[in-house]
């Protein structure tokens, strides 16, 4: 086997190597940040109710749909059906991004199931439960918005679990 070819040979088999390697598990908040350039902090997505930047707590800026930035608010750019920005709109060219602490991307929220990198039911990912919870979110948003008082009380992010009425 010529040099050229055994070296393009390991190289393929060392990026295939490292993608097929499972992702570190990752513990702590996974965060949401939507705009144009990604730049809009929107909350923590797997934080407790209680905690001041979850999306859960409706007293906070995050999680009350009365304010301009929250995922719940259905007027605002980040609520809508219709915003491109919108992890609901199903045709979102700019959904949020979800990341750790760290910056690492796991991808984007968004019920555009034709976005490349789109949040799902990633079951083999370190964090498969909160990527399930996520997908749970897009799927059953109709739901979720005419429940979210039982959805906050319901959700308990150290078990990931929807509602019992909605599973």
């Amino acid at each position: 086997m010529p040099i050229r070819h055994r070296a393009w040979v390991t190289f393929v088999f060392t990026v295939l190597c490292i993608s097929a390697a499972p992702a570190r598990a990752v513990d702590g908040p996974l965060l949401l940040f939507g705009g144009r350039n990604h730049d809009e902090f929107l909350g923590c997505l797997n934080c407790y109710r209680s905690e001041a930047f979850s999306i859960w707590n409706e007293k906070s800026e995050h999680g009350d749909p009365a304010q301009a930035n929250s995922i719940w608010n259905q007027n605002g750019p980040y609520g809508s059906r219709k915003s491109p920005l919108s992890p609901w709109n199903p045709r979102a060219s700019n959904p949020p991004l979800v990341v750790d602490r760290a910056g690492q991307l796991y991808g984007y929220l968004t019920r555009n199931s034709g976005h490349p990198n789109q949040i799902g039911y990633n079951y083999a990912h370190p964090k498969s439960a909160d990527f399930r919870m996520m997908a749970w979110l897009l799927e059953n948003y109709d739901w979720v918005v005419t429940h979210l008082e039982e959805v906050r009380v319901q959700y308990d992010p150290t078990r990931n679990n929807p509602p019992p009425s909605q599973r």
